[in-house]
Parts: C-alpha cells; structure tokens; sequence
C-alpha cells in the first residue's frame, strides 16, 4: 500500500512539474535528431563542445571508436586554443601537463584505483574529465567512460513539448530518472530537459523533483555537438613525450620520472 502511494505522490509531482510551465503542449514523439545524436554518442564517434551556465570553464570531448579526448579552451595572448588534458585508449589512460612544452604520464586502465598510485596525481578524477556530462548522459547510459550512482535509475523519455525560455521558444524532449533510498523506493527524482532550437540540440537543463516541489540544478549550453571524431585535434598529439605513472618508487622520490615513449612514436598511443 505504502509502495502504492509513494507512486501516486510521484506521479503528481511529475503533473505538477508540466502544469507549472516546464512542460506545455505534450506530445510522444522524440525530436528528429534525437536518433542522429544518441547515435554518434554510441558509435563513439563525434566532437561535442560545452560549458554551464554560471561557469568559465569551457569543454571539448572528442569521440573515436578507440579513444576519447577531454581538452579545455584556454586564451595565451590573443588567441584561444583547445589544450588536451586527458586521453583515453582502450587500455590506458594520459593526464597532460606543461613543463618545458607538452608531456603527458600514462596509466594502464587496469592498474586505475590502485593504492600504490602518488595521489597528487588524481587518476580517477582524470578520468572521470572523459565521461559525458551528466545531462547528455540520458541519451547515451551505457557509454564506456560514464558512471551513475546506484541510487539512480535508468532515464524514461516522459514526453515532448514547447517551451519557452525569455523570447526563445524551444522544443523540449524530457527524461526522467528516479532516485531510489535504501529500500528501493523513490525518494525523488531528477528531469532533464533537452531542449532544440531550429532541429539543433543547444541546452539541457536538469530539475530535481522532491516532495512536490521543483529546483533547477544546472542548464549546459552545447557550443558544437557533431557526428567524425576531430582527427587533426587527436594527430596534433604526436611527438608528445610520455612517463609513467608515480608509484612510489625511488625514481619518484629522486624526481625522476620514467619516460615511456612519445604519444604517436614508440608509443603508439594512437592504436
């Protein structure tokens, strides 16, 4: 009965969050290119730029079949540049620094989480920089580099509609996901909004849905969102210097890193 009820109640919070304006004028359907992007995105294949509202940070993800790239915009003088900061392959992992040019230290993907690993070095979080941004994740759940908590469950596309933000007016595709305790019941839910702007994917937001009320987490504005991985962006790596990952060893302790090879030479970083 408890179950029962708890249902109800989210089912009326969920009324609730399209009578309030979010969600107007519901229809089935998916937009058109809903299936060209969670295509590109499971293909791992595509070139995806992005920054949030609020934030200075702009992002760059590259997608291959075999590797993904995370880089940053950064201005030097008068020009902006896309700086690499992390590379992934199927087997190993590449953090990018600037000393005296562009280097890079590598891990082995099996060795990620070890606790022998030098924690100033954050490997985990290198590699959580490749992941999807959580709010383009619900068209792409399974993506190899991307991880949900437990507590949260898969999205369900609850319906289309059009909505209006300031003088724009966009078409709005919603997924929902609910958020389970401990029991397994739903203790909340989080709705991301994608919305379109002339058939194009320019912004998601993402609502928490709690005990009848709404609150807007976060809007993501989509710079470039492309189907081809930027193979110039991933050849401009070569000749890149690479060293192993700090273990503790003597030749960290003697601040001698432990060259490896160069990204595109010995290495082969690029198979």
């Amino acid at each position: 009965m408890d179950r029962l009820e708890n249902m109800m109640d989210w089912k009326k919070i969920v009324a609730g969050f399209f009578v309030s304006g979010l969600m107007m004028g519901m229809v089935s359907a998916q937009q058109p290119a809903e299936t060209d992007y969670r295509n590109m995105l499971q293909q791992q294949e595509f070139v995806l730029s992005y920054e949030y509202d609020g934030q200075t940070e702009k992002v760059r993800i590259i997608g291959d079949p075999a590797k993904r790239m995370t880089a940053v915009l950064e201005t030097r003088g008068k020009k902006n540049y896309w700086m690499p900061k992390v590379l992934g392959t199927n087997d190993k992992l590449y953090q990018f620094y600037e000393e005296k040019g562009m280097k890079a230290k590598v891990l082995p993907l099996n060795m990620l989480g070890s606790d022998k690993l030098s924690p100033d070095e954050k490997w985990l979080d290198k590699k959580v920089r490749l992941a999807l941004p959580e709010e383009l994740s619900v068209l792409a759940w399974q993506d190899k580099w991307t991880s949900h908590p437990q507590s949260l469950g898969a999205p369900v596309f609850s319906g289309s509609s059009k909505r209006q933000m300031g003088s724009d007016e966009y078409d709005c595709d919603q997924y929902i996901c609910d958020i389970r305790n401990q029991a397994g019941g739903v203790s909340g839910q989080l709705a991301y909004n994608l919305l379109y702007k002339d058939g194009k994917l320019v912004k998601v937001q993402k609502y928490l849905l709690y005990k009848g009320t709404q609150q807007l987490l976060s809007t993501l504005n989509i710079m470039e969102f492309q189907a081809g991985a930027d193979t110039g962006a991933l050849s401009k790596l070569n000749d890149i210097k690479v060293y192993k990952a700090e273990l503790g060893d003597i030749n960290d302790l003697l601040d001698n890193p432990v060259e490896e090879g160069t990204i595109g030479g010995s290495l082969n970083a690029q198979k």
